[in-house]
């Protein structure tokens, strides 16, 4: 109440009266339960039919025990086109992007730019033919702020995996994703911008291409945390539109439909049924294979209240694309602080499984998983196995066939912002044995 009460005051709204106030806490005291619902125990490690080697990546800690990994997003692609998958690192807390790859069989990390508090990464087509380039979207801090510090930065590729670092947004709200898309179809690429903000600042709206120096941006809606932008044709039209997870006190998830002159109108799709719901991801993904992209989503984020408490109803859903912008709620597996969920087959039966990471979780409980799987029976009910309760704090996670083998490995990151620090990881390669 009294956070509530603080956000008024920055928003610069009308405040409750005292008596107001009151009879609102007054309701809560009267009304909710002592403690939360326990969830049950997650599934033992070692009861899962698949079996995961752990595999520390990339550079170790620096020497400061008090300088915990602070890493924001991690991704799987083969940035140098040697036919091997790499993993690309937006290690937030040092302002860098990092490329772990394979040098005479040995993983190696080298910093590809250093920028202001990276968030995601994206890898597209290079402006040099055979290259990839990484667009990059920036926070500009890692703490809640209304400050214009967000960016978009270009890493222009020189066909050598050299990358020369170009702004091409800035004097924005801390931007948490960027992706890359032909928004007006003149053939080239635009990119789609989800400005989380904080409290008076977010936005969300799409840089487009008119040189290869030059952006022209378009807001397309003032709102507080966006999360993820993810382009797709969702109404099947020929136009590219994208779909949008806000958090904050929004908790939707909204179409963006492209009238192909520029222009977009909002639909939202869902709606929490709280303001504390704690979206954190989406992933687009044919999860019932009918033909059409449906919706993988978490909630689990924790800090919008001032103590980080165990919820009972985070964890993981899909949204079942029907058609005609209509899609059905479908629950999958509650478990606390759920923070990314990508799909894909772990163990080729032909249905696709689910990879859930957890980073607000009750870490008091060393039972709790900090990384599953959920089985699909492809009828996309789904068992749930654990796969490992350390390191804990893992924000992200990507999956790919690593050492070529057949089988989908994964590859995890951890944020650390918050206790307990005795269980801690930066990059952790699961393969799958």
């Amino acid at each position: 109440m009294s956070r509530m009460d603080q956000i008024m005051v920055t928003r610069g709204v009308q405040k409750l009266s005292d008596a107001e106030f009151q009879d609102v806490l007054h309701f809560y005291f009267t009304f909710s339960r002592e403690a939360p619902p326990q969830l049950a125990e997650d599934p033992d490690p070692r009861e899962s039919p698949l079996k995961f080697e752990r595999i520390v990546l990339g550079n170790p800690p620096g020497p400061d025990s008090r300088d915990h990994p602070f890493l924001g997003h991690v991704q799987i692609a083969d940035l140098d086109q040697d036919g091997r998958p790499d993993v690309l690192l937006s290690d937030t807390g040092k302002s860098a992007v990092t490329w772990i790859h394979r040098q005479n069989k040995v993983w190696r990390e080298d910093t590809l730019a250093s920028l202001p508090n990276p968030a995601h990464t994206q890898v597209l087509a290079g402006r040099r033919a055979g290259a990839l380039d990484i667009v990059v979207g920036c926070l500009g801090t890692t703490g809640p702020t209304d400050d214009l510090v967000g960016s978009v930065r270009l890493l222009v590729n020189d066909g050598t995996t050299h990358f020369t670092p170009m702004t091409i947004l800035d004097n924005v709200g801390r931007v948490a994703d960027v992706e890359p898309g032909d928004f007006d179809g003149d053939g080239d690429t635009d990119f789609v911008v989800a400005a989380y903000g904080f409290i008076n600042q977010g936005e969300v709206g799409w840089l487009e291409k008119q040189s290869d120096e030059t952006y022209r941006y378009h807001q397309i809606v003032k709102k507080t945390g966006a999360v993820n932008a993810l382009p797709v044709d969702i109404n099947g039209d020929g136009h590219l539109d994208f779909i949008v997870l806000f958090a904050q006190e929004h908790e939707e998830i909204s179409a963006f439909i492209n009238d192909g002159k520029g222009g977009f109108s909002e639909r939202v799709l869902f709606k929490a049924a709280t303001p504390a719901f704690g979206s954190s991801g989406i992933q687009l993904v044919d999860l019932d294979k009918d033909g059409d992209q449906d919706i993988l989503f978490t909630n689990g984020d924790n800090l919008d209240l001032p103590t980080i408490i165990p919820r009972p109803y985070h964890g993981v859903q899909w949204l079942e694309n029907r058609g005609n912008l209509n899609f059905v709620w479908h629950d999958i597996y509650r478990c606390y602080g759920a923070y990314c969920a990508v799909a894909g087959d772990l163990n080729n039966d032909g249905h696709l499984d689910i990879v859930v990471t957890t980073l607000f979780n009750d870490w008091s409980d060393p039972k709790r998983a900090t990384l599953l799987w959920l089985e699909n029976d492809g009828q996309q009910r789904f068992l749930p196995h654990s796969i490992a309760t350390r390191p804990t704090h893992l924000i992200s996670a990507a999956i790919a066939d690593i050492d070529g083998d057949g089988r989908l490995d994964i590859v995890t990151c951890g944020m650390y912002g918050f206790p307990p620090f005795d269980r801690t990881g930066r990059v952790t390669l699961w393969r799958n044995k």
